[in-house]
Parts: structure tokens; sequence; C-alpha cells
């Protein structure tokens, strides 16, 4: 049976409630978990969204065969690409998270730090909430307000389309 995002996102909220024995496996394992759920439901978007452009290498890069992404990495800059800001910045939190995962898999001898375990789990909700913010949306701006006012500056100045209420 297929694994799908879904199940990945509940089992990372499975192993923060978890007890371990181990408390530094614990912070890494759930560091790990979040990470790889988190690059998983952008990948998906990105496979699904036709929108959405893949990019194996800089869109200015002079050589691409040489300066071609990791997979990993592929994933974030395709958001970062983007021309959607909601999924820029995802792409850009994304490559953070990647950088602490690294540090959680293959950095034994540091230590997983109160911070690290804080970004992390700041990282993984930040990168979901936009990301189904912008599968609801599209390329509206990412806000937490209820109510916005859309405005246009033109060349006679600012012009506002009304009051929008967002679900």
């Amino acid at each position: 049976m297929a694994v799908t995002i879904v199940d990945l996102y509940k089992q990372k909220s499975e192993v923060d409630e978890m007890s371990f024995e181990c408390a530094e496996a614990h912070k890494r394992l759930r560091i790990i978990r979040g990470y790889y759920a988190t690059f998983l439901y952008a990948r998906e978007l990105l496979n699904t969204d036709d929108s959405l452009e893949w990019h194996s290498c800089h869109p200015k890069s002079r050589n691409p065969e040489k300066d071609r992404y990791s997979s990993h990495q592929k994933i974030s800059m395709s958001l970062v690409h983007s021309k959607n800001r909601t999924l820029h910045e995802v792409g850009q939190t994304l490559l953070l998270y990647h950088d602490l995962r690294k540090k959680s898999d293959y950095d034994l001898h540091l230590d997983i730090t109160p911070d690290d375990v804080t970004n992390a789990k700041n990282y993984f909700e930040f990168c979901k909430e936009r990301i189904d913010f912008y599968i609801k949306n599209g390329d509206q701006h990412f806000t937490k307000s209820k109510k916005v006012i859309n405005a246009t500056v033109g060349h006679n100045g600012v012009k506002t389309n009304g009051l929008k209420i967002l679900k």
C-alpha cells in the first residue's frame, strides 16, 4: 500500500508524542521526519501543479550541465524561482530545513540544540501552512487576516477593488 502525504504528517505528529529513553535520538528523529514530510509535500505540489516549473539549475546558468541542483535543492529552488511570493518563501525555508535535517542525519558529533528543535517546528508549520494556502488560494498573497483590500498602483494613483473576505 502506498504512503500518502497525510500519512507522513500523521507519522510526524505521532513521533512528536512518543517518549524515547535517548532524548537526542528523539530530537533528531522529529527533525528528520518533519523535513521529509515537508519535502515530499513540496515535491507533490510541483508534480501536480502545471503552472509551476521544475528548475534543475539556476534559470540564468551559463552551463546547465555543470550547475545542476541536487535532488533536494531542485525542489527548493523550483519553489524559490517560482513567480509566487508564498512559494518563494517556502523554498527558502525548505533550504534552511534541509541544512538542519543534514545536521540531524550526519553530524552526530554535534548536539541538537533547543534552537534547532524550535526552528524545525517553525519550518514544519510554516511550510505546510503556506503550501496549503497556495493550494487553496493560488496566487493570492499569504495573510492570516480574514479581510483584505485589494489595491493596485496605476499611473493615476492607487485603485482599490474593495474589501474581500477570505475563508
